[in-house]
């Protein structure tokens, strides 16, 4: 009964492990924020592209990565924008075109 019960509790230690590891959208979004915020451009590209591969359709992911591309002035290599041009047809909105004008 005890050799059944260790491993009951080693398994929800596992899962319970594995379950921290999974980030959600609103979490890497707000991930992206805060390093956009420390002025840490290269992370926050990371974080919004996190959010991006989790939620492709919000366009709120994009947002935050064209900003932050634009404040490491990653715009004239063209990986940082160019790379979701197809993904952002039909999800642009004016706040994007704005940040890419200001570029």
């Amino acid at each position: 009964m005890k050799r059944v019960a260790a491993m009951v509790v080693l398994a929800v230690l596992l899962l319970a492990g594995c379950a921290g590891e999974l980030m959600t959208w609103q979490e890497q979004y707000d991930l992206g924020m805060r390093y956009l915020n420390e002025s840490n451009y290269e992370e926050a590209i990371l974080a919004f592209t996190q959010a991006i591969e989790i939620d492709p359709k919000n366009v709120e992911g994009y947002l935050g990565r064209a900003e932050a591309c634009v404040s490491a002035r990653q715009t004239k290599r063209g990986t940082c924008v160019s790379k979701y041009h197809a993904a952002l047809q039909g999800l642009v909105d004016t706040r994007l075109i704005k940040i890419l004008k200001e570029a």
